[in-house]
């Protein structure tokens, strides 16, 4: 098999190239799962689909003020991405230390249900309704009325974002 074939099953696409390989997941749409006094959702079925049979996910911290939730495989793969930034830079250093020191494994339970840390609930500021938005290789999870003040930012348009990128191809 040569670097540029893509192997794919139903669960996932592995690309290589270079030699490095990445974990293709496909997380898309928007959803609103009832949060739970305890700080639990339910994972909608078709992001069940996704997670490796035991369940165990990682939550990060993530941009906009929204949390990441990644499959064990992909968490894996930016882990190491970020791992390789530098000890020595202090923006770098930063990152590693936002991304990686707010993460939290969790398993999803017997009827599907993650529970989101407290201190990553106060970060997202999360105290009722949540979004999780599929994104490709992770999900986000946002506090509603944060998704919706986030959407309405007028530099925020998908149309004024996209008039800035020329690959993009839809």
């Amino acid at each position: 098999m040569t670097s540029d074939e893509i192997i794919t099953n139903t669960e996932e696409a592995v690309e290589k190239n270079s030699g490095q390989s990445y974990v293709l997941q496909d997380f898309s749409g928007t959803y609103t799962p009832k949060l739970d006094e305890k700080g639990r959702f339910i994972i909608p079925a078709k992001f069940r689909e996704v997670f490796d049979n035991d369940g165990v996910c990682t939550i990060t911290h993530g941009l906009d003020g929204c949390l990441w939730l990644y499959s064990k495989p992909v968490w894996t793969e930016v882990l190491g991405n970020l791992s390789r930034l530098s000890d020595i830079r202090e923006g770098e250093r930063k990152l590693k230390r936002f991304f990686i020191g707010g993460a939290k494994d969790c398993e999803l339970d017997k009827q599907g249900r993650i529970l989101i840390p407290p201190d990553l609930r106060e970060f997202a500021k999360i105290d009722g309704e949540i979004r999780l938005v599929g994104i490709g290789n992770k999900i986000e999870i946002w506090a509603a009325s944060e998704l919706g003040r986030y959407d309405e930012k007028p530099d925020a348009s998908p149309e004024s974002i996209a008039e800035n990128i020329d690959f993009l191809t839809l």
